[in-house]
């Protein structure tokens, strides 16, 4: 954000950063939440049991689902969703 006469004003970077709740996990990320290894977590999404998404090669995840499913206790068939934005 830039500072001037007083205000703080939105970088066009700044508009389209994702806001804390907008921003998907990491493997990592999930396997600290999950109390995983990232390998469980990398394991499963590839065999399509956790939902991930895929962003130019990158593996992606959802945390409103991840914590439903940590919720539920179930393993739900996921999938993996390529990004087309």
């Amino acid at each position: 954000m830039r500072h001037g006469r007083g205000h703080m004003s939105k970088t066009p970077e700044d508009a389209m950063a994702p806001t804390p709740e907008e921003q998907l996990w990491t493997a990592a990320d999930v396997a600290r939440f999950l109390k995983c290894s990232r390998a469980w977590v990398y394991r499963e999404a590839s065999a399509g049991r956790l939902p991930s998404v895929d962003f130019l090669g990158l593996r992606r995840f959802d945390p409103a689902t991840i914590r439903a499913m940590a919720a539920k206790g179930t393993r739900e068939p996921g999938r993996v969703m390529p990004f087309t934005g």
